[in-house]
Parts: C-alpha cells; sequence; structure tokens
C-alpha cells in the first residue's frame, strides 16, 4: 500500500503539533533560575518564588583561602513567598571572584581557582517548600581554593561572589 504524500504531510504536521505542544507544557511549567531566586508561573498564572538566604554568620563567609587549604561551609534556608507550595529540585552554588586581575600584580584570578561541592539539604532534594514559608530546610556546601600547581597569586585578597541558583 502507497501512501499519498498529502497523508505523510499532514502526519508530520500531527507530529510536530504534538511536539511543539509538549514543549510548551514544559515551558510553562519550569522554573528557570537567577541569582539568589527562582520563579515561574502556575496555570493560576500566580508567581511561585523560592527565595535562598545565604547565613550572614561569620563562619559562612571564607576568609584566608589559600591554594588546597581548608574549605569553608556555607549553609542558609529557603523561604517561598508565593500563595502555593513550590517543588524546589535542586540548588546549584557558583563562586565568582573578583577583581579577576589582581591590581599588584597583574595576575588573573577565575572561578576556576575554586570549587563549590553540590549543596546538600536537611529535607533532601527534590523537596516541596510551603506555601509562604520562611526560612525552612537548611542547605550546606563547602567553597575551597583549588591547588592546580600554577602561581595563584592573581587571587591574592580576591573577594567571591556567591550565585544560588534554585531548579524546579
Amino acid at each position: 500500500m502507497r501512501k499519498s504524500s498529502k497523508t505523510i504531510v499532514i502526519s508530520a504536521a500531527v507530529v510536530a503539533g504534538l511536539l511543539a505542544t509538549g514543549s510548551a507544557a514544559f515551558a510553562f511549567w519550569s522554573v528557570s533560575g537567577a541569582a539568589g531566586t527562582s520563579s515561574g508561573t502556575t496555570a493560576s498564572s500566580t508567581t511561585n518564588s523560592i527565595t535562598v538566604n545565604p547565613s550572614a554568620a561569620a563562619a559562612n563567609t571564607p576568609t584566608g583561602m589559600t591554594p588546597g587549604g581548608p574549605a569553608t561551609t556555607l549553609i542558609g534556608t529557603f523561604s517561598n513567598t508565593s500563595a502555593s507550595s513550590v517543588n524546589l529540585k535542586s540548588l546549584t552554588i557558583t563562586a565568582t571572584p573578583s577583581p579577576l586581575t589582581n591590581a599588584t600584580n597583574g595576575m588573573s584570578c577565575s572561578a576556576a581557582d575554586y570549587t563549590v561541592t553540590a549543596p546538600t539539604s536537611t529535607n533532601g532534594f527534590p523537596q516541596v517548600i510551603a506555601a509562604n514559608a520562611t526560612a525552612v530546610s537548611n542547605y550546606s556546601a563547602t567553597v575551597s581554593m583549588n591547588n592546580t600547581g600554577l602561581n595563584q597569586n592573581g587571587c591574592l585578597g580576591a573577594t567571591l561572589t556567591f550565585a544560588y541558583t534554585t531548579g524546579s
């Protein structure tokens, strides 16, 4: 039995339509991450927002880091300011040093000079953050300065800025 080109075109259009609908549904329910917060739109058109609350404790602030030296623990909590619960699938923390070029010696420093471990949470990932919840579910990660075996004097005096990205 031979199929006409019209049948093949209609079949291709149906498949393309189904793929586009599936992609739109995925994008509609996905939550995009940004430094510190993550938000998206639900079916009721309300915004779900998870806020990462890094601890302000002195023990949470890396100081005096050296190549291959001890790691500093980063801790904090999550909050959800929306009227709906949110499924938090993951947390990623990245470190960016500043300045990228040391003014004294002209050497460079980059994010590759540091390692931030994958965060863990008291409730694990994924987890549901209840509606209007403040400072729930602790997270923990560590940051350390890598010993690259190269001269890392460009990182002398650098300040690390941490970006927190959530996945929902």
